[in-house]
């Protein structure tokens, strides 16, 4: 039977693998107990944070979420809600860390605006993003059935759209 003694034994023969967690509640209490949630769980609850800040904002958000084409309607806006792990990169040239984000199933006929939430060990970074920057960001990945996949290395990409707080202040004016 194959027990914790065995895998400790031969976890130092795998190249490019860190014992230490990405994630941890010293780091971001918040991003901590997301990255432990299975992907669905995390997705629903993001989408909720997002609903919630938007209210707050004042805007009229009617959250459709599950098995609807987008996830929410904003003052008449489509928008969809995409989350990521950050997946830590090291460079075996420059030993530099650097992360990687995977946003899947992005079907970009289906919104008017995007939310990408990057899950960061600090906290979140929220980014937003018309179809057409959705379109662009997403040219050169093959549509599969459930949609488009936008894949991100925070090394080699600048962090596509605008700041969520921004983008909504500034592009809508609410009453």
């Amino acid at each position: 039977m194959f027990t914790m003694k065995h895998l400790k034994k031969v976890l130092p023969e795998i190249k490019g693998y860190d014992r230490k967690s990405l994630y941890s509640m010293r780091k971001n209490t918040m991003c901590c107990i997301l990255s432990q949630m299975p992907s669905r769980h995390r997705g629903t609850a993001i989408e909720s944070i997002v609903r919630d800040e938007l209210i707050t904002m004042g805007f009229r958000v009617d959250h459709l979420g599950g098995s609807h084409s987008f996830d929410m309607r904003v003052d008449g806006y489509r928008v969809e809600v995409k989350s990521s792990l950050a997946h830590s990169k090291i460079s075996l040239r420059t030993k530099k860390v650097s992360y990687h984000y995977n946003f899947q199933n992005i079907k970009t006929n289906c919104f008017d605006y995007l939310v990408l939430v990057f899950v960061q060990p600090k906290g979140l970074l929220i980014r937003m993003l018309t179809q057409e920057e959705a379109e662009y960001a997403t040219r050169f990945n093959l549509r599969g059935r459930e949609g488009k996949s936008l894949h991100l290395d925070t090394d080699a990409h600048k962090i596509p759209g605008e700041s969520f707080e921004k983008f909504w202040k500034e592009s809508f004016s609410v009453a």
